[in-house]
């Protein structure tokens, strides 16, 4: 499954993406703790650096006057940095060329300096236990049975799963 996490409308053909696999700038920009849970459980992390805004890569050849800013860059590399099962972070688009004052190359270097520091910082939510959650269980029309969310107590991140079912979903208290 690949998620578009910032997409563009104007510079994405998203008719050919799935529409629940796309988290919109506007959407990433304004709730950046909503993007979190799309970071969670993947593998493999590949970083654009199109995604971002001219102001704060000024070192990109092609980069656009929207798109993510450098608090937003480095809160998605915390992120992924709490990620317990990546195994490849790429980042690509980026030209030393153009980058006459370093301010790229600096950004990318704070980007992973969080990401280290959220990766010594990881506390892992130990999906196999579950007196280390609460459960909290949501009726939902429509369905015969209710729809399990779960917080750990000690990460306070929150996941969902369908009753019976042993795959937990990351999501937030917002779902």
């Amino acid at each position: 499954r690949v998620t578009s996490l910032g997409a563009q409308g104007h510079l994405n053909p998203l008719s050919k993406l799935n529409q629940s696999d796309i988290v919109r700038l506007a959407q990433v920009s304004s709730q950046i703790e909503e993007a979190e849970p799309y970071t969670r459980i993947t593998d493999t992390i590949c970083f654009d650096l199109n995604i971002m805004q001219h102001s704060d890569i000024p070192g990109h050849k092609d980069a656009s006057p929207n798109g993510l800013n450098a608090q937003e860059f480095t809160q998605l590399f915390r992120f992924f940095g709490f990620n317990e099962r990546l195994k490849c972070l790429f980042i690509y688009n980026y030209n030393s060329e153009y980058d006459f004052n370093r301010q790229t190359a600096q950004l990318i270097a704070q980007g992973l300096w969080y990401f280290t520091e959220a990766r010594n910082q990881c506390i892992l939510d130990n999906l196999d236990h579950s007196e280390e959650f609460n459960e909290f269980l949501v009726d939902i029309d429509g369905l015969t049975e209710p729809l399990v969310f779960l917080k750990a107590k000690k990460t306070g991140r929150w996941w969902i799963k369908e009753a019976g079912a042993t795959e937990m979903i990351p999501c937030t208290h917002k779902d």
